[in-house]
């Protein structure tokens, strides 16, 4: 049997196209686990589906377009000593927030967005991301003791097992292993 890789929900699109000669490369979707988190975040009033910056914003939309929600975006500019929220692009004002991801590493990113769109006026900011890649204890500190109402990730990266995150409050770890599961029995035919 060749070797096969299987990548759910890549960073950067495209990069199955880098393995090649003799092998199978497949870029699978968590999708649907994604769509029931934001299903159990989804607040019985006005909320705005988000994100934390300009890199998903295909993403955002799709589910936005799923749940018949509004969109939000958040525009960052870069600089020398890092990135900076320049603009709230979108109308949060009275509603709850819901940002997409598609990783959360030291939570920077997803904390200034969540300033952000309570400066601009939400009444609520809780994410979604697909990979709870989180650099170490430092990272879910600052989501348990910032903005965020609520974190829900998948356990597709070791830390979304560490000690750390398993006794978070704020931080809830949907798993994906069906998704892989059922791409290795296609792929041996069973």
């Amino acid at each position: 049997m060749r070797n096969t890789f299987l990548f759910l929900d890549l960073h950067t699109a495209g990069l199955v196209h880098y393995f090649e000669g003799d092998c199978l490369r497949f870029e699978l979707y968590a999708e649907e686990v994604i769509v029931q988190a934001i299903a159990d975040l989804k607040p019985p009033d006005a909320f705005v589906l988000a994100s934390a910056d300009l890199g998903r914003p295909r993403w955002v939309e799709t589910f936005a377009d799923r749940f018949g929600a509004d969109l939000a975006l958040i525009r960052k500019a870069r600089g020398g000593s890092g990135t900076a929220v320049q603009s709230v692009i979108g109308d949060v004002a009275g509603k709850h927030v819901i940002v997409y991801d598609d990783m959360v590493r030291s939570s920077g990113s997803l904390i200034h967005a969540a300033d952000a769109y309570h400066q601009g006026g939400a009444l609520s900011v809780s994410a979604v991301v697909s990979h709870l890649a989180f650099a170490g204890s430092d990272a879910v500190k600052l989501i348990e003791t910032g903005p965020i109402a609520k974190l829900i990730g998948t356990n597709t990266h070791p830390m979304s097992q560490s000690l750390d995150v398993s006794t978070a409050e704020r931080i809830h770890v949907r798993d994906v292993s069906a998704i892989p599961a059922a791409a290795i029995k296609i792929i041996l035919g069973r």
